[in-house]
């Protein structure tokens, strides 16, 4: 009785141990799904799901799978933020478990699947890594034997430097300007995900690229501009204090004033040019204004008594 009892239990044994092998062809995945961690052979020993400071990380992926190099085909491959698949290198060592005194030592015999390979140029930010091992059937290997295999795992990890973006080239600066309208040029070293700013202690303003602060008010301000990176490190630009001054009046009646005298002037040597040329035997005093214009000299009628002159080609 106890020897068949014995035979019984090996046999179930056996057959839950075969079942899977018996089975029609299919797909067998093992995977990470809504949080619920399930048994899979394929293990992501690194990245990991923490924070990292460097932008070069090393993929390295184990994988035991019960089957033999020659029975079927492995592959290693990841995807990065859902981008393409990238195939890993991998190397594939078979590990015989089996003894002369034990049937059921072949059962523990398995494949060892190794993959390195390097993240390289990771900017700052989010990242899921989800890395799969899939197992193609070799030819010549019996169809009872599952067509396809696949594991799949996921990490998540975050590159975050610990640096603040650098904010330059602000044309705003604690000097005095003589317009109302100012534009908010400035430069960041690396990508961001918000910038802002606040003027004389109001409400931050949210603003993308550059941008203009209009109509601002004659007197004293403030400016502060802040910017975060793809991670949450804060750049600012610290306190400006600037001026808005208004503009000077142009001063119309000097230079009026200072417009005549000089073509006062021009005229006067003009009329003594002409003098010296056509009556040189009259001075350039007295007498030429007396011959011009008699007793009347004013400027006005010496000007008008030559346009007349001019007019009808007499000569002095």
């Amino acid at each position: 009785m106890k020897k068949t009892t014995v035979i019984l239990a090996a046999s179930l044994l056996g057959l839950i141990l075969l079942g899977p092998f018996l089975i029609e062809p299919q797909t067998v995945e093992a995977q990470t799904v809504d949080g619920e961690s399930h048994s899979s052979a394929l293990t992501i020993i690194s990245p990991s799901n923490t924070t990292y400071s460097s932008n070069l990380l090393l993929l390295n992926v184990t994988i035991h799978r019960q089957f033999k190099p020659t029975e079927y085909d492995s592959r290693i491959m990841y995807s990065l933020n859902g981008e393409n698949n990238v195939t890993v290198p991998s190397t594939e060592t078979f590990f015989d478990m089996t003894t002369p005194d034990s049937i059921w030592s072949a059962l523990a015999s398995y494949t060892l699947i190794s993959g390195t390979v390097f993240l390289q140029n990771l900017s700052e930010g989010y990242y899921f890594l989800t890395v799969f091992g899939v197992y193609e059937r070799a030819k010549g290997i019996s169809t009872k034997y599952p067509a396809v295999m696949q594991d799949t795992e996921t990490v998540f990890f975050t590159i975050n430097d610990g640096i603040a973006p650098s904010l330059t080239n602000l044309q705003i600066d604690n000097r005095t300007f003589s317009q109302n309208n100012l534009p908010l040029n400035i430069s960041v070293d690396e990508q961001v995900s918000w910038m802002c700013y606040s003027l004389d202690g109001e409400t931050n303003v949210t603003f993308t690229g550059n941008t203009t602060l209009n109509g601002l008010l004659y007197g004293s301000h403030s400016l502060v501009v802040y910017a975060n990176d793809t991670v949450g490190n804060m750049g600012t630009t610290g306190s400006i204090d600037f001026t808005v001054a208004k503009p000077e009046s142009f001063p119309v009646v000097p230079v009026a004033a200072t417009v005549a005298v000089i073509a006062g002037a021009v005229a006067a040597g003009l009329l003594l040019l002409y003098c010296r040329k056509h009556r040189p035997d009259i001075g350039p005093k007295t007498q030429l204004w007396r011959s011009l214009c008699g007793t009347d000299c004013s400027p006005r009628r010496v000007i008008c008594h030559l346009r007349d002159r001019w007019v009808i080609g007499d000569t002095l």
